[in-house]
């Protein structure tokens, strides 16, 4: 079978039998037409009024579900196309539902039903203790819920039952609608049937459930008499009319018509908003949607007035709510007069002001005690949600961090040969085992040898995460790497590849119909899922590797084949993913290792691991270090080969014995992990120790490549590492990377130094949530909808724009299916992100405990004297310089890039096997073209290093960021430009996006722009010193602290979620304002000190305010946008006018001279080319040039 062929099958066929459309209308057939159904849209109907409006027959539902559902958005002013993704029961006249929402739900039914639960219609989302039943009441209850306008009845607690969070037992009926099968859940996947129409009838209400009902009934009739008693009263005593002679519901509608109707340009919106809810308490939601159609009628696309009622509605019973009161006192000003009262002139009206006086103070008394006590519900119903939500956290970690599957074989110890046997019956095969135990070299030869016996001419793949990885898997298992000259058979496959490669190598082979089952084997499988999902070694072709996978599950399936999955440490987030696919699990191996009493010390921080590691090189022993860290092992090897006269092992040098025996450093990191000498060290790390006896091993987990040492001649004699960022499950692995019994000493962090901010709620559906919401901003800010609309209506050869428009909603509406590649990658990289995210923020406790279970004894070690540590952290500042000038140095020098076009360069980047150097002149080549006009400069180390080496490039991206927070406008083309070029990709090759690396600069930069009058005090050195008590300092504190204030909280949010700075109350003034002008780019230091000494302040100043180099980058970006407006034939944004080169390097020379950096000024001017040089010469001032002492160029 041809493999496309094969991919078009495997969507109609394994992972899903029928589309989510085809399920849905195939569905209706189950749904007797007596029932009244909504289209929904994740669990939510969408259409306006679908509480009131005409049952929607069958076949216009069948429609709306095939074509897509026309809607007109009344906040956006614009028609859109809903795609259903379920449909709901509406609920009303002889049908109440009760939907069960939670463990304590369940026993509230219980304890009100007494088990008393007829067999009815009855569904489950999926969640555990969710499910929704539906019931037929009597004529009698119908008239009397329809009576006081019933809805829904939320219970929360029964006798014995007490309340435990939202968790709760929903009788549902007017208005109201409940999901059923088999409609999408954005969680579970799709609602399940427990018992459908076709396996019982429909049952009649319980009498417990009617019994309930009625006296609920009974009690709102009498709350409603004495609500309209009051009102009565109290409008008796404010307009002064009697409730014998006047009816409130006629009166109501008499001040009603008094009022002009909602018109466009009429100006009353602001009276109506008031006079709705003032309607809604006189007389109800009903009836005042009723009298408002009549006397405002809806206006199309301006004014909903049902969807107003509704709003209101939801809203009602808050504190300071609008009264009738409010209606009569507008129509009056409309003339509208209360019809007179005979009054007997014996008695004539008397408002009693004394009494009135007594009754207001008791109102208002009533009033604040109300909202006192409404505010602490919310207060406890906060700390209650928290703890749910904590407590759901933990439950879904430990969920993910466990396998709930029971072993069909288990082992302890080594795995035998013989062991481990392929099954009969094709499916999933799981081999968890920790290192050492040969779950690769043995359980996993021994499956590809009987599979090969048993199936001659089937074809048999091994999956590793990277292709050093593969080299050494698949040489122990016997399939040969793809790259070592492997040849492809005519008739099956037997080879081993990175899966980046799955689609090069398997899209090119033609998969016929053999004899044989296929057999897939994924080795390090956890790691290859979680690269996958994460997809930052898969570039463009990120998505079309997720539906790849899909694909190649499916097509495993559909052959009777087995995937079989090595881990150390296989989870629930795994097999999850199978089953998800509908790939059963066939057998599990679970592989143990015999405990040995080993020791782990933990020490506070990478510098007392450096003054060990230097006291255990000087007493003469070898040590094994491994890292999270690349960067810091770099900067370990600096500091010893230059103290101890070491050598460091390269390509030139590593078949030198003579000259780097016994005083070798060996750092095997993914700077050098392409080199034929790491190759040969992983392949066969022991000869490669005897030859070479290193003094220092050094190992980053950033090569990937599995690597483990058994040192069999025990070479070394104490391991030693650091641990900062890495998720605790991969890194507990570090200190087994050397099998042997030595003493371990780890410096590890409390928690993880990069989790980043949308991941720190740690619960995949508020990750998913955020996703999605800041996907969404960013295409409604920039108004994105529209731009490609006009983009494509001038482009030729792009999607059409309907065709466009049609995908993109397709795109939408695929995120909460998971049997789509969209909705499937989302759904288990939220649960990724949340595991990781858990883990990374918990890392040393993790850590300990993860060690603790594998057998070690963990033990805490203390501190070094101030003295040493001051030297360590010396020590390490002067290697991360040097190594940081040494890089610069390669980088500036570098001129490959010369021959490299930018396309050729972006190919270099997204390809995963790139060697460094390749990578290296592919990114100057793109800098090259991202800032035009600096060539010159991108040559000179000092500029290299200080824009893009040190502090991690801090200064050029926070001159970008400083950019585009003064023009704000064109972040939102920058937007605009990379969401068209994602999605057109996704339309055209009918993929999604992964919206997790969508940049959002326009919110970024509003965010800024929105501070930028409060920064510029500071930046413009109006405030040329400041702390913790300067106003101005103050004034940006209050702007996200202020006490009370809600907005300053969502500022705090925002700014963390697109910025990634934490501003926490906490936080002093003067640090604010630090941390913010860091992030756009000016450095600022400690400058001084004031005050006593118990009352001192630090003071701090910006330290590069006026630096050329800054414009320069600036102008360089704004030059290439400039360009790039041409290019595309748009129209510049606002405040974006072009400008003149020349003018803005005469102003940077200007701005050092005037600042007394001459000599800087006359660096720089040699620095440009003689032309380019003589041109600025010539536009600089008399008493500029003479300050430079630079004679007037000849005319040429």
């Amino acid at each position: 079978m041809n493999f496309l062929r094969f991919q078009e099958e495997a969507i109609g066929g394994s992972v899903a039998t029928l589309s989510l459309k085809d399920r849905l209308i195939e569905g209706l057939r189950a749904v007797p037409e007596t029932i009244s159904l909504t289209p929904v849209r994740e669990k939510r109907p969408y259409r306006k009024g679908w509480q009131s409006e005409e049952p929607i027959e069958r076949q216009e539902l069948i429609r709306l579900i095939r074509n897509g559902d026309r809607q007109f958005s009344e906040k956006k002013q614009k028609y859109w196309t809903a795609h259903p993704d379920g449909y709901g029961i509406r609920f009303g006249n002889e049908y109440i539902g009760v939907d069960v929402d939670g463990f304590n739900a369940i026993a509230i039914l219980e304890n009100l039903s007494q088990g008393d639960n007829p067999k009815t219609v009855e569904w489950t989302s999926g969640k555990p203790g969710r499910k929704g039943l539906i019931y037929r009441i009597s004529d009698q209850l119908q008239s009397r819920l329809k009576d006081i306008s019933f809805t829904h009845l939320a219970i929360y607690e029964a006798a014995g039952v007490e309340r435990l969070g939202d968790e709760q037992l929903d009788l549902r009926y007017d208005r109201c609608q409940s999901v059923i099968p088999p409609s999408c859940h954005p969680q579970t996947g799709e609602y399940k049937w427990v018992r459908s129409f076709q396996d019982c009838e429909i049952a009649d209400a319980p009498q417990w459930l009617e019994n309930y009902l009625f006296a609920y009934c009974d009690r709102i009739e009498e709350q409603i008499r004495e609500r309209e008693q009051a009102k009565i009263e109290r409008l008796k005593e404010d307009f002064g009319f009697s409730s014998n002679s006047q009816d409130l519901p006629a009166l109501i509608e008499q001040a009603l018509a008094c009022i002009p109707p909602r018109q466009p340009g009429s100006g009353n919106y602001g009276d109506w908003q008031k006079i709705i809810p003032a309607v809604i308490d006189g007389v109800g939601e009903i009836e005042a949607e009723r009298l408002i159609e009549r006397y405002s009628p809806s206006i199309p696309g301006k004014w909903d007035v049902a969807y107003k009622v509704r709003s209101f509605a939801r809203s009602f019973g808050r504190a300071n709510q609008i009264t009738a009161g409010t209606l009569f006192h507008i129509a009056q000003q409309h003339g509208f007069k209360f019809p007179q009262v005979d009054r007997k002139p014996s008695q004539p009206f008397d408002p009693d002001p004394i009494g009135r006086a007594e009754r207001m103070a008791q109102d208002a008394e009533r009033d604040r005690i109300e909202q006192a006590q409404e505010k602490e519900w919310q207060h406890d119903r906060r700390a209650t949600n928290k703890a749910r939500f904590s407590t759901e956290v933990v439950q879904n970690y430990e969920y993910l961090s466990r396998l709930d599957s029971t072993p069909t074989l288990e082992i302890e110890g080594v795995i035998p040969s013989g062991a481990v046997t392929l099954p009969q019956e094709g499916g999933l095969v799981l081999i968890d085992g920790t290192m050492g135990l040969r779950k690769t070299s043995v359980a996993g030869s021994e499956i590809v040898k009987q599979h090969r016996s048993q199936n001659t001419k089937a074809d048999a793949v091994l999956f590793a995460p990277t292709n050093n990885t593969g080299l050494q898997a698949g040489y122990e298992v016997g399939l040969p790497h793809h790259k070592s000259g492997a040849i492809l058979n005519n008739e099956f496959l037997q080879i081993t590849a990175c899966f980046q490669s799955a689609g090069a190598i398997l899209s090119n082979l033609e998969l016929r119909e053999v004899e044989g089952r296929p057999l897939i084997m994924i080795d390090e499988a956890e790691q290859v899922v979680c690269d996958l999902l994460e997809g930052s070694t898969y570039g463009d072709r990120h998505a079309y590797h997720v539906s790849l996978f899909m694909r190649l599950v499916a097509w495993v399936k559909q052959h009777d084949g087995w995937i079989v999955c090595l881990e150390d440490g296989l989870t629930n987030l795994l097999l999850d993913i199978f089953k998800d696919l509908d790939f059963p699990l066939v057998s599990y191996v679970k592989a143990t290792k015999k405990h040995k009493k080993r020791t782990i010390t933990i020490k506070p921080g990478k510098k007392q691991i450096l003054h060990q590691l230097l006291e255990e090189i000087e007493d003469g022993g070898n040590v094994f270090y491994p890292s999270d860290n690349q960067n810091h092992l770099r900067q370990v090897a600096l500091i010893l080969s230059e103290k101890f006269d070491l050598v460091l092992v390269d390509q030139s040098n590593y078949l030198d014995t003579e000259k780097i025996a016994g005083k070798a450093i060996a750092i095997i990191d993914s700077e050098n992990s392409h080199e034929a000498w790491v190759k040969e060290v992983l392949k066969n790390p022991n000869r490669f120790t005897e030859r070479v006896q290193p003094r220092l091993m050094g190992v980053s987990p950033t090569v990937k490549s599995g690597f483990s040492h058994t040192d069999t001649n025990n070479h070394f004699d104490l391991v030693l590492g650091t641990l900062t960022h890495l998720e605790p499950r991969v890194a507990k692995q570090m200190p087994e990377r050397l099998r042997t019994d030595v003493e371990r000493v780890f410096a590890v962090n409390e928690r993880s130094t990069n989790v980043e901010p949308l991941y720190r709620s740690a619960h995949p559906d508020l990750i998913k949530r955020s996703l999605l919401k800041n996907t969404a901003r960013t295409t409604k800010f920039t108004q994105f909808a529209q731009y490609a609309a006009d983009r494509i209506t001038k482009s030729e050869g792009e999607v059409g724009g309907d065709k466009f428009a049609e995908g993109l909603s397709e795109i939408e509406c695929q995120a909460s299916e998971i049997t789509t590649p969209y909705g499937f990658w989302l759904k288990h990289f939220c649960r990724m992100k949340a595991r990781e995210s858990y883990a990374k923020q918990n890392m040393r406790d993790e850590l300990i405990q993860h060690w603790a279970n594998a057998g070690y004894q963990v033990e805490f070690g203390g501190q070094i004297d101030r003295s040493e540590n001051q030297q360590m952290a010396l020590l390490f500042e002067d290697a991360k310089q040097r190594l940081e000038r040494k890089q610069a140095e390669r980088e500036a020098n570098d001129r490959d890039n010369e021959n490299l076009s930018v396309s050729e360069a972006r190919e270099v980047l997204r390809a995963y096997n790139s060697t460094p150097e390749q990578r290296l002149a592919a990114k100057k080549r793109i800098r090259k073209d991202s800032l035009p006009g600096l060539e010159d400069k991108l040559d000179d180390v000092e500029f290299v290093l200080k824009a893009f080496i040190s502090d991690r490039g801090n200064f050029s991206r926070g001159a970008e960021r400083y950019w585009l927070m003064q023009h704000p406008e064109i972040a939102k083309t920058l937007d605009r430009w990379e969401l068209h070029g994602k999605y057109t990709n996704a339309v055209k090759n009918k993929l999604f996006v992964p919206i997790h690396r969508i940049r959002h600069r326009y919110a970024q930069s509003k965010t800024l722009n929105n501070l930028e009058s409060l920064l510029n005090p500071f930046i413009d050195g109006t405030i040329a010193e400041w702390d913790d008590n300067t106003p101005e300092a103050k004034a940006i504190w209050d702007y996200f602290n202020a006490e009370g204030d809600e907005l300053a909280k969502k500022r705090r949010e925002t700014i963390s979620t697109y910025n990634r700075l934490s501003i926490h109350p906490k936080r002093k003034p003067a640090a604010i304002v630090n941390t913010l002008l860091r992030h756009i780019g000016f450095a600022t230091e400690e400058v001084s000190q004031k005050g006593r000494r118990k009352e001192r302040t630090r003071q701090y100043a910006i330290v590069d305010r006026e630096d050329a180099d800054r414009n320069l980058i600036i102008e360089a970006l704004q030059r290439r946008f400039i360009q790039r407006c041409k290019e595309l034939d748009e129209p510049l944004p606002q405040n974006c006018e072009e400008f003149d080169d020349l003018e803005v390097v005469v102003k940077s020379i200007e701005v050092l001279v005037a600042a007394g950096e001459i000599d800087s000024a006359i660096s720089f001017l040699d620095s440009l080319p003689i032309d380019y040089g003589n041109q600025i010469r010539r536009r600089l001032s008399q008493d500029i040039r003479a300050a430079l002492e630079v004679q007037k160029p000849e005319a040429a």
